[in-house]
């Protein structure tokens, strides 16, 4: 009796267990999901800056004494751009007969240069041009006329700035020159051939 309940209790210690299965482990289980990335909008290009275009007569020879009026008118320009202007196209002129162009030239931003009726500093009273008009009057060109005149320069078909003067305007010898507060005076700086301007210079206040 005792060897038979002894073999009984050493199979029942070497039995294997009945579920021979694997089940995943708590670590397993508590695994989370692979998070897939929402997809990214491309991001917009930047816009183009707006060029604003501008262009102001700062200064005026109307009436020359070192040289003739067909030789010594010249006109400043300002450049108010936010960029490089092409000036291709770009026409001068008055409520009458006069309209003409002037030769092609780039102006920068700040920058100012002068258009002239003769573009040789030899024989225009010693001033350096960056672009020339043809001078006559009557729609035969171009005349900054002593006793009262308009000017506009004009771009692309748009008035750019637009000057009038009567009688009591224009000196002799002197051009007059725009300062920052809009308001014009003669110069007094001697220049080239002996008449008073700032030609492609900034212009000082008026008093």
């Amino acid at each position: 009796m005792l060897l038979l309940a002894s073999c009984a209790v050493e199979q029942a210690l070497v039995a294997p267990p009945a579920d021979t299965g694997t089940r995943p482990s708590a670590r397993d289980s508590a695994r989370p999901e692979p998070v897939q990335p929402e997809p990214q909008p491309e991001p917009e290009p930047e816009p183009e800056p707006e060029v604003v275009v501008g262009l102001l007569v700062t200064e005026l020879m109307i009436d020359p004494t070192a040289v003739d009026d067909a030789n010594g008118e010249w006109i400043e320009l300002l450049s108010t751009s936010t960029a490089d202007l092409v000036l291709d196209g770009l026409t001068l002129r008055d409520d009458g007969l006069d309209d003409v162009a002037v030769a092609s030239f780039v102006i920068r931003p700040g920058e100012r240069l002068v258009v002239c009726a003769d573009g040789d500093d030899r024989a225009n009273g010693g001033v350096a041009c960056a672009g020339t008009w043809t001078w006559g009057s009557l729609g035969d060109g171009l005349a900054l006329a002593n006793t009262g005149d308009e000017l506009e320069v004009v771009l692309g078909g748009v008035v750019l700035d637009r000057v009038v003067w009567d009688d009591r305007f224009s000196v002799p010898g002197a051009a007059l020159g725009r300062d920052d507060d809009g308001q014009w005076c003669a110069g007094d700086a001697v220049f080239g051939g002996g008449d008073r301007g700032t030609p492609g210079s900034v212009n000082p206040d008026c008093p």
